[in-house]
């Protein structure tokens, strides 16, 4: 099917032509931290893949609060539900390091959707599966307290996203809060417990997980 090299994962499923199609209506663009990449409720233009950084997802609830949705990695899409949905984004995204974002034009990739069975259904397999994600993200919260939240957090980062026991969080500890449903307060006072514990060692934004079996039994219980 495929020889050519493909700004956007092709899943083994896409032809020259539609690889070629893809790469000369993409650009790739290297974003700072802080930048913004979408606004909510703002037109939809191009379909987003993140090649490398973190990027969080957030969405506004007034002009003082928000919730942030989701941390996406590289190597995986963004706001994918919005090329199908109403043509508006849902929420917003803001870059949180800094990393390399593929711009692929959206009609383009309806387009090649449209005409590639095997690759939509590759497209729909990982559109569920974060959906199936964040669904039971969400139900988790409404059962856990702060504490269990913080260890799904924590375990989150260390087995999915860094792989390693030890990383810098590029998050402060209000978008700590934002992430798990919870204040800044109470977030800085649970974490300094799971330091005074041993379960953490913590140095501002620098992680070391020191008892997984704890956190995971906090993640388990809430």
């Amino acid at each position: 099917m495929e020889n050519a090299e493909c700004l956007i994962p092709t899943f083994g499923a896409l032809t020259n032509e539609d690889i070629e199609s893809i790469n000369s209506n993409s650009h790739l663009i290297r974003h700072k931290s802080g930048e913004t990449i979408f606004m909510q409720d703002r037109p939809v233009s191009h379909l987003i893949f993140n090649k490398s950084g973190l990027v969080k997802l957030h969405k506004y609830l007034d002009d003082k609060s928000q919730i942030i949705l989701d941390i996406i990695p590289g190597e995986e899409f963004i706001g994918l539900t919005s090329i199908f949905y109403d043509n508006l984004y849902p929420y917003s995204a803001t870059s949180i390091e800094e990393g390399e974002l593929v711009y692929v034009n959206s009609q383009v990739f309806r387009d090649i959707l449209s005409g590639n069975g095997k690759y939509s259904l590759q497209i729909i397999t990982s559109l569920s599966s974060k959906i199936v994600f964040l669904i039971n993200k969400m139900i988790a919260y409404t059962k856990k307290q702060v504490p269990g939240r913080l260890a799904e957090m924590l375990l989150h980062f260390s087995r999915n996203i860094y792989k390693n026991d030890e990383f810098s969080l590029p998050l402060s500890r209000q978008e700590i809060a934002d992430l798990v449903r919870s204040t800044k307060e109470t977030v800085s006072r649970t974490l300094s417990e799971f330091k005074n514990d041993r379960i953490i060692e913590m140095d501002d934004k620098k992680f070391k997980l020191k008892s997984l079996d704890l956190l995971e039994i906090l993640n388990k219980i809430g």
